[in-house]
């Protein structure tokens, strides 16, 4: 069973904690159930990130939510199928930056987002959001 199937997120945070020998961004992104609770769903401790399940145990940190201007750009990006200017993208902090691109690319090469990610996006947007 899934963390979704019993809480509601509440918050996403990011954790980023420096950069690899190329000078890309090291973060994980937090899927929040409560003021004490969080769970990550994406992880980029080097090499090529990963998405996780939310079928583990729960740990407690105080992140920082994501930036308006991430917001902006998925919903401009995603959620109004209008598109972004690459200058918008590009102005976004490295790890947001990186994030949006695995997002978009993991939309792109799949045609569909992992359940986390489509109710963060979801919750950015407003409203439900198909991706097809």
């Amino acid at each position: 069973m899934s963390i979704l199937d019993e809480y509601e997120p509440e918050s996403w945070r990011f954790y980023r904690y420096g950069t690899d020998e190329d000078g890309e961004p090291l973060f994980s992104f937090w899927m929040n159930i409560g003021p004490n609770t969080g769970v990550c769903i994406y992880d980029r401790n080097g090499g090529v990130g990963k998405w996780l399940s939310t079928h583990h145990d729960d740990e407690e940190y105080s992140g920082q939510p994501p930036s308006d201007e991430l917001k902006a750009v998925i919903r401009a990006a995603i959620g109004d199928g209008h598109g972004v200017e690459s200058g918008r993208i590009e102005s976004l902090p490295a790890h947001e930056r990186y994030f949006f691109q695995v997002i978009h690319g993991t939309i792109e090469q799949k045609g569909k987002a992992p359940q986390e990610l489509l109710r963060f996006i979801e919750h950015v947007v407003g409203h439900e959001v198909r991706l097809e």
